[in-house]
């Protein structure tokens, strides 16, 4: 048995997992700008979300605007969410992130000072001993 791979749910610090995975960095949303803790929470306070009250209206979209992605983390850190979050250890890091779904859900957790967020991780952690610190 490979003890070094992992499938497990675990929760780990959204402090350090967002700034390990850079969650605001411009090249994991595909911006030629950078999103801000800012600029979600003026959009959350402005209660600019889903024109259908309590429904999560997104579908997974590659192509998506900027104030798109705002409105979704602004969504969810109004609404919150009951999935973990996916780290997968043994794809390539674009950017330097091992988030395969969650981005928006880390992001919210961070905007709205979470001091935890529940993990599914996947695969070998012991090369990325940075992120086995975060929890």
């Amino acid at each position: 048995m490979d003890t070094s791979r992992l499938d497990l749910t675990l929760r780990m610090s959204v402090l350090q997992l967002a700034d390990l995975c850079g969650i605001f960095h411009a090249c994991i949303w595909d911006l030629e700008q950078p999103l801000s803790v800012i600029e979600v929470l003026r959009n959350a306070y402005k209660k600019n979300r889903s024109p259908i009250e309590g429904q999560f209206p997104w579908t997974r979209n590659s192509n998506w605007t900027r104030q798109e992605h705002v409105s979704r983390i602004s969504w969810l850190l109004l609404n919150g969410w009951g999935d973990p979050i996916n780290l997968d250890f043994d794809t390539p890091f674009y950017c330097g992130w091992p988030v395969i779904d969650g981005l928006h859900r880390l992001a919210a957790a961070f905007s709205r000072l979470d001091p935890s967020i529940e993990v599914v991780a996947y695969g070998n952690m012991l090369p990325h001993k940075e992120l086995i610190r975060a929890l």
